[in-house]
């Protein structure tokens, strides 16, 4: 038995049963070509806010199926749609479900017309958008130096579950029945296998730990001929004018005009003469002829309602879960109670969607009729692609980043947040924009900086990701960024 074979409790068990190597590459076995797997455990890579609630009377479950998804089809999302139907007849508590997507070392040699990785990606994220229980399990194609065997996925997924969520989860792996075979990897572990016929054809009973879904809908489709008739166009808007918009900062006079220089010449670096600079709104001269409701912090009006939009870490999602206050110590409910009725203008600082505008505005309705919103008042006037917060990339500062469901502010840094869906930054650039970010703040910081000394939401952030209160800050963004690097070459695959 090889070094490879022992580091892998699964395989190694079933050699040690069948001691026939030829067996197990019938398994979907292979040696791969890494000497030291890093599970990257102390970094947020996988979302867990579609997880549902535990259920403490039944066995929690969450599904995962590996593949190259080549690209990704109705039928690799109806597999995990069956076995969770499966799972629940059988009386587990299916919590979430996970597509895990191979290395491009493997899945470029499945055709000559391999999708690269950001084709692949952006197929994914669009399949899983408007699913409320699959999410991506991303770290074998964007996180490893090359392909691994789906036991190290599903051994993988298993740990960081364990961590993030403080218990046990069993791990269901969903696979078709032509590797079925892969399920003698676990049949006599505590994971669990179901198998989705792929032709229809007869199949077993269920067996132990390993249950058979014999009727499949979607068994007719297959991604080779979907990659023979599919013209991949990635969509890429025309950037005309995207907004960087210049706060204060919590540092030194001296060391804002500093990080403002740094920020600003990393944008310039991605968006080049398309990038404008913004004043925050409080420079901005407003007047209105009605009492007005402000939607942000940095715009004082007669009625500060404070509001922020909050999405999953680690999540591509494109909507907001939902819209909360930024007052932690009371609900947004709580606040629009609490405005005198009357006639009002809704007032942000910046509007690219409107669905911040709209969303308030049916909560005003909903908990304070009292109160009549006459009209929406933008404070940026010009039409603007994008706008980001130039604070949102400073680590140290408190009220910065995006509002998670998480409890805590996470900063804008892949993989804590899309930065193509959440700052219109290129897919295949968002770790080197990302490393870029990191540099800077190091230059920030002062190198002894442990996270205790932290004010700002990060602190949470890494704290919740296993580090203590006297690691170095310095050591915490290094380690990022050294995982980043790798990141970056497996977007540009």
């Amino acid at each position: 038995m090889n070094d490879k074979i022992m580091r892998d409790p699964y395989f190694s068990l079933l050699y040690q049963e069948k001691k026939n190597y030829n067996y197990l590459v019938k398994c979907g076995y292979f040696d791969d070509n890494i000497d030291t797997i890093n599970y990257n455990l102390s970094i947020l890579t996988t979302e867990i806010g579609k997880l549902a609630p535990l259920d403490k009377d039944k066995e929690n479950v969450v599904l995962v199926s590996t593949g190259c998804y080549n690209p990704v089809h109705s039928g690799h999302m109806g597999a995990l749609e069956l076995a969770r139907t499966k799972l629940e007849d059988s009386g587990y508590n299916v919590i979430g479900g996970y597509l895990s997507p191979t290395h491009y070392e493997y899945s470029s040699t499945k055709s000559n017309s391999s999708l690269s990785n950001s084709e692949r990606l952006t197929l994914l994220e669009q399949s899983i958008e408007d699913s409320n229980w699959i999410s991506l399990e991303l770290w074998e194609m964007l996180y490893c130096s090359g392909a691994v065997n789906f036991t190290e996925v599903v051994m993988r997924l298993k740990q960081y579950l364990h961590k993030y969520l403080s218990t046990e989860i069993k791990i269901a792996y969903v696979c078709g029945s032509d590797n079925i075979l892969f399920s003698e990897c676990f049949s006599k572990t505590d994971i669990l296998t179901v198998c989705i016929s792929r032709d229809n054809k007869e199949m077993p009973d269920d067996n132990g730990n390993v249950l058979f879904v014999k009727e499949n809908p979607y068994s007719s489709i297959n991604s080779t001929q979907i990659r023979e008739n599919l013209k991949y166009n990635e969509k890429h808007n025309s950037i005309d004018k995207y907004g960087l918009r210049i706060d204060d900062t919590s540092l030194s006079e001296e060391l804002t005009v500093k990080y403002n220089k740094y920020i600003t010449n990393i944008f310039h670096n991605y968006f080049k003469e398309s990038l404008i600079l913004l004043k925050s709104p409080d420079e901005i001269k407003a007047t209105f002829d009605e009492p007005t409701i402000s939607l942000d912090s940095i715009y004082t009006g007669d009625y500060n309602l404070g509001v922020s939009r909050e999405f999953n870490v680690s999540s591509s999602q494109v909507k907001p879960n939902r819209i909360v206050s930024r007052d932690s110590s009371q609900s947004l409910e709580e606040h629009i109670k609490a405005i005198p009725g009357g006639e009002y203008i809704l007032v942000d600082d910046d509007s690219i969607s409107g669905f911040t505008l709209s969303e308030v505005k049916k909560e005003i309705e909903k908990y304070n009729p009292n109160v009549k919103i006459t009209s929406n008042a933008i404070l940026v006037k010009v039409y603007i692609y994008d706008i980001v917060d130039s604070r949102d990339f400073l680590l140290t500062e408190v009220n910065s980043g995006l509002v998670s469901e998480l409890g805590f502010r996470v900063p804008y840094i892949y993989p804590y947040v899309n930065l193509t869906s959440r700052a219109s930054i290129n897919k295949k650039e968002q770790a080197d924009f990302s490393i870029s970010v990191l540099e800077m703040n190091l230059k920030m910081i002062n190198e002894d900086m442990k996270l205790k000394d932290l004010k700002s939401d990060c602190r949470q952030l890494f704290e919740f990701s296993g580090y203590s209160d006297n690691s170095k800050v310095k050591d915490i963004l290094l380690n990022l960024i050294k995982t980043l690097r790798i990141v970056s070459v497996n977007l540009h695959l």
